[in-house]
């Protein structure tokens, strides 16, 4: 059941935008263009766009989670009589 749950949460994870912040000061300062723009802070979004094969991906793990958690169910009844 347990490896259900993580294949349920990392196929939604997929779909949660990642957002990152930083800052464009270096940490010790240097003489001279270092390739980042001069900026006291930035922030980055990344997200996968919808599509329908990752939709029925995750409806599919969710389904292995709930057919384990059925089984597991079955085996404590059966073990019960």
């Amino acid at each position: 059941m347990q490896r259900a749950a993580a294949s349920h949460s990392e196929s939604k994870d997929l779909f949660i935008p990642s957002v990152s912040f930083g800052s464009g000061l270096p940490a010790f300062p240097e003489v001279g263009f270092t390739g980042n723009l001069p900026s006291i802070w930035d922030a980055t979004v990344q997200s996968v766009v919808f599509s329908m094969p990752d939709f029925r991906n995750i409806q599919a793990a969710g389904m292995g989670l709930q057919a384990a958690q059925l089984s597991l169910k079955d085996a404590r009844e059966q073990a019960a009589l």
